[in-house]
């Protein structure tokens, strides 16, 4: 197995789930490894390019992948997003299918870890499930419908966890980032293609269409991810536990 294998096993082991090229999760890797923080071992689960095989609906897959990594702190950045509307022929399917990834999914990682080991030196240690969610639990977008609605049951979810948690001494907490797009990630691209449209505003600069809005102070590119991989890292190695619960907006205030 991974336990152990890489640094000294009295610093934590981080997983990140989702950590595909110039995604948020590569992201957090790069500032984990390069961070001033220590970790045991950095590793990434997914179903691209990442260290280990993981579909977030597989739960034996989960399991195992869990059982061998042994972590301490498990970040999960996995998502998608697909336009629906309430008119839109097999909207039923897409609204489970959202679902399954946006919600269910953390949720079977979020169990696991609960149950999951921890490396001899760190046993008894507090893990930490960080997860992230998305400022579209709160703010409507069009023909986002199953998107905005799982990212607000997510966040909500993950409130409840954190909550069972601290009153049943699961010995795990819970807390999730609700970012608005952040720059040329996946996401974003996929987003951008499908949503968006840039225009000359009056200022005569390049602004995107009022779905993509941005708070004024920020690019219309969005927020670098490395911003908010930088305060990730920092949160969960440097933690309070005034943390558990927090659903932390990073968007600029967006509208």
């Amino acid at each position: 197995g991974w336990c152990g294998v890489i640094g000294d096993s009295e610093d934590p082991t981080l997983l990140v789930v989702g950590a595909a090229e110039h995604s948020l999760g590569r992201n957090i890797v790069e500032e984990a490894e390069t961070s001033e923080y220590l970790f045991a071992s950095v590793v990434t689960a997914g179903i691209n390019d990442e260290d280990v095989k993981m579909d977030v609906n597989n739960r034996a897959q989960i399991g195992e992948v869990l059982n061998n990594v042994c972590p301490d702190i498990v970040v999960c950045t996995v998502g998608v997003n697909e336009p629906s509307s309430v008119t839109d022929n097999h909207f039923a399917l897409k609204m489970m299918d959202q679902f399954r990834v946006n919600v269910l999914g953390p949720l079977e990682i979020l169990q696991s870890l609960l149950t999951s080991p921890q490396n001899e030196d760190r046993e008894g240690t507090v893990k930490k499930f960080v997860a992230i969610s998305s400022n579209s639990a709160r703010i409507p977008r069009t023909d986002s419908l199953a998107y905005c609605a799982s990212k607000a049951a997510f966040s909500m979810a993950l409130r409840c966890a954190a909550r069972d948690s601290a009153r049943k001494n699961w010995g795990v907490q819970v807390w999730g980032y609700e970012p608005g797009l952040l720059a040329g990630t996946p996401m974003t691209r996929r987003t951008e293609a499908v949503y968006g449209n840039w225009e000359v505003g009056a200022s005569g600069r390049v602004v995107p269409t009022p779905n993509l809005h941005r708070m004024e102070g920020v690019s219309p590119e969005g927020i670098p991810p490395t911003d908010l991989a930088r305060m990730i890292v920092r949160d969960v190695a440097d933690y309070s536990r005034g943390m558990n619960g927090l659903l932390i907006p990073f968007d600029a205030g967006e509208l």
